[in-house]
């Protein structure tokens, strides 16, 4: 599920987690490695689920102006050390996951 946030909270929340780029984490047995955390547009994002096909996307970075009004997400992808497959998730469902601590917006 994805949670919406204004452009600040979402990067807010993304500077808390960049520590955990470049960490090793396992999902159902398979060992993933944590690429990035990326902040996207929540009405682009929410439209073109699964995350993976949204991450793979020729989307184009967002830009430093942004619109009050509208709503961002924060997603954390991983990639299969073995095979390459890519998983993204968001954030809250990432810390739930992890039984991670952490106060949202």
């Amino acid at each position: 599920m994805l949670h919406p946030y204004t452009y600040q909270q979402a990067q807010e929340i993304a500077e808390d987690f960049e520590d955990i780029i470049d960490t090793e984490q396992s999902r159902g047995g398979v060992k993933m490695v944590v690429d990035s955390i990326l902040i996207r547009p929540y009405d682009e994002a929410s439209r073109d689920l699964p995350l993976e096909d949204y991450y793979n996307s020729e989307y184009v970075e967002i830009e430093d102006e942004q619109r009050p009004d509208a709503k961002y997400v924060v997603l954390v992808v991983m990639t299969a050390i073995d095979g390459g497959d890519v998983l993204v998730l968001d954030i809250a469902d990432y810390v739930a996951a992890n039984g991670i601590n952490y106060n949202f917006p």
